[in-house]
């Protein structure tokens, strides 16, 4: 096999123990083997390993040792992409991150890393980067962590831009990647220019009374082939008659 190519995304050298479970073929997690970070970008992480992961295969990726300061892991999930025999480094593998499972095992799995010795972890499929988070400082360039904590949630949204007249578009259908209690990320067919503000509408137990919530874009990346990788902030609903009707029309 080649040389891994240069990501998409600006990498991070990561100096970090990591903790790796692979995915087995019924879907359920299998046993949790140690390897150490190469580096980190927006879409996927890589890390040198003593045993192969082969390509296709899903794995969680717990950074242990990303934050001086202590904090609990994280915990990522992916798909494998490429994974390299390097002489002096073992096997590098690279991971693209992706939303996880929804597997009964996988849920029961990730419970009790949240009930064990890492009670407070919050599950994550990515590290998004945004202009007003803390840094960390890495070879290369800066890690940053979000000030909120985001859950990994893949759920059907219906989103609708509203256009510089204050006017709702058509409403399309998209899916999330994660929540926050500041915002959202969102996994869509089209892109959504940085700044527009997006009505969505999303399940009543999570958004309250409407159904309907109000955000802000703050970063659109191209992922694939028409697929884009959004980021929200969450924002007051807009007070407008139209919107108004829009939300009534919604609900």
């Amino acid at each position: 096999m080649g040389p891994i190519p240069r990501e998409r995304f600006d990498r991070f050298a990561l100096r970090a123990e990591i903790r790796v479970t692979e995915l087995e073929a019924d879907g359920s997690p299998g046993p949790t083997f140690q390897a150490l970070g190469v580096n980190l970008s927006r879409s996927g992480i890589a890390f040198s390993s003593k045993r192969m992961v082969h390509e296709g295969r899903g794995v969680f990726v717990q950074v242990v040792t990303l934050h001086a300061s202590g904090a609990q892991p994280r915990i990522m999930f992916g798909y494998v992409k490429r994974c390299a025999y390097e002489a002096g480094r073992g096997y590098v593998v690279g991971v693209q991150f992706a939303a996880a499972p929804m597997h009964p095992a996988v849920s029961a799995w990730l419970a009790e890393q949240q009930s064990s010795e890492l009670a407070g972890t919050v599950p994550v499929v990515g590290v998004a980067i945004g202009d007003d988070e803390p840094l960390h400082e890495g070879r290369g360039g800066t890690i940053q962590d979000r000030r909120h904590d985001r859950t990994a949630m893949s759920i059907h949204v219906e989103a609708a831009v509203v256009n510089r007249l204050g006017v709702p578009g058509s409403p399309f259908r998209c899916r999330t990647r994660d929540l926050s209690s500041s915002g959202l990320a969102l996994l869509s067919g089209r892109a959504i220019e940085v700044g527009h503000t997006v009505l969505l509408r999303l399940p009543r137990s999570m958004s309250g009374g409407s159904g309907c919530v109000a955000a802000v874009v703050r970063r659109c990346e191209q992922t694939g082939p028409g697929e884009f990788d959004i980021g929200l902030a969450c924002v007051e609903m807009p007070n407008t008659p139209i919107i108004t009707a829009w939300i009534a029309k919604a609900a």
